[in-house]
């Protein structure tokens, strides 16, 4: 099972911008659990020059590219915030590591 992992990070100064977005990305991209189950939904913290958010989902098998095209269209409804990044990590349970012979 494939674990992937958004990370986003903004300026403190555009939280106000995020917000007004973020519930009409809520509205058109509700978690489909046919596509992978959410370990963690809105994850965030403070840091000295921002904001940092991250979600993690396990993969169902055969859904990674549905998951990383609705990754990217959510992420695209930010793509006029300046300062706004994000990015998409792709992770191997140790239970894979070790059938691929790989060291967990």
């Amino acid at each position: 099972m494939v674990i992937v992992v958004l990370k986003v990070s903004y300026p403190p100064h555009k939280s106000e911008e995020i917000m007004k977005i973020a519930p009409e990305l809520a509205k058109k991209y509700q978690p489909d659990e046919s596509i992978a189950e959410a370990v963690v939904l809105g994850a965030g913290r403070s840091t000295d020059i921002g904001y940092e958010g991250m979600n993690v989902w396990k993969v169902k098998e055969g859904q990674f590219d549905k998951l990383i095209t609705r990754i990217m269209g959510a992420m695209s409804m930010f793509s006029n915030v300046e300062g706004h990044r994000w990015s998409i990590e792709t992770w191997a349970t140790a239970e894979e590591m070790a059938a691929s012979g790989l060291p967990a």
